[in-house]
């Protein structure tokens, strides 16, 4: 029995005014506006609009161009270093996608991350990623520079796929990568699929030789539960947090808190922001 839990209902609406619109299509308006507000604690009701309107044509303009897109590479992927808080040296990377449309424009991934998630088509964006990492690394290797890991973030569209560790190594060994300079993160959200089957799914990529991280951490589905029984190695405090607990004494003492139970864990950890 699931005990505690709350039920989060969202609510669409479509107002009436054209007689003439098929009840199907209101349907689908409605359902629309519901999709905006899921998952948002602080609006659970939304009205289809004009503004509502003109996202969806955007939304099915962005989804019927992404293969053209992907050929055409138009998804450029950048790094962010990351730096280590008391040398003040560069010690890893992320990998971080943008859309660099045909006239310039570069569209963020928080417009078009999450609708690619809903309809599949973030696993080929993550591939693409994946595959511009191991072919970065092949080159610097190549070129005897310095090479430092670099973390690729997937959706959990993959996380829980059979052979999904298995594609990880082949196109590693495809680029002759050597596994300790790729690492895959997991976004917090992952969490509430819950413990046993993410379990099996961290520690399959873990056998496969890659380092894992939990990205977001603080986000909303932390669990320090969950958090000592996940075999992660790396865990991303989430910049909202970090923000948050730096503005007050009590936020500071919970983030030492959370710092040192990480450190007892050995896990590794990256403050975001």
């Amino acid at each position: 029995m699931v005990k505690n839990r709350t039920l989060l209902i969202s609510y669409g609406i479509c107002e009436i005014t054209d007689k003439s619109v098929s009840i199907s299509t209101m349907r689908d308006n409605a359902d629309a506006a519901k999709r905006a507000v899921k998952g948002n604690y602080n609006q659970y009701i939304a009205v289809y609009d004009h503004a509502l309107s003109m996202r969806q044509l955007e939304d099915v303009m962005l989804v019927n161009r992404m293969d053209e897109a992907l050929q055409n590479g138009e998804f450029v992927v950048y790094y962010q270093p990351k730096y280590d808080a008391i040398s003040e040296e560069m010690t890893s990377a992320e990998a971080l996608v943008r859309w660099k449309q045909q006239d310039g424009a570069i569209l963020s991934p928080g417009r078009f991350i999450a609708l690619f998630e809903s309809n599949g088509l973030i696993k080929k964006i993550d591939w693409h990623v994946f595959d511009d990492v191991c072919r970065m690394q092949r080159r610097r290797l190549e070129q005897g520079l310095m090479c430092v890991p670099v973390s690729v973030n997937f959706s959990r569209a993959h996380i829980f796929e059979s052979d999904f560790a298995t594609r990880l190594k082949e196109m590693a060994a495809m680029y002759q990568v050597p596994r300790g300079l790729l690492e895959v993160e997991v976004t917090e959200s992952a969490l509430a699929t819950g413990l046993e089957e993410i379990t099996r799914a961290v520690s399959s990529i873990k056998a496969a030789g890659f380092s894992v991280a939990i990205d977001d951490f603080g986000s909303g589905y932390s669990s320090l539960n969950m958090l000592g029984e996940l075999p992660f190695d790396v865990v991303k405090l989430d910049k909202g947090f970090v923000d948050r607990c730096t503005c007050g004494e009590r936020g500071r003492l919970l983030l030492g808190a959370v710092i040192d139970m990480l450190r007892q864990l050995e896990l590794g950890m990256v403050a975001e922001g």
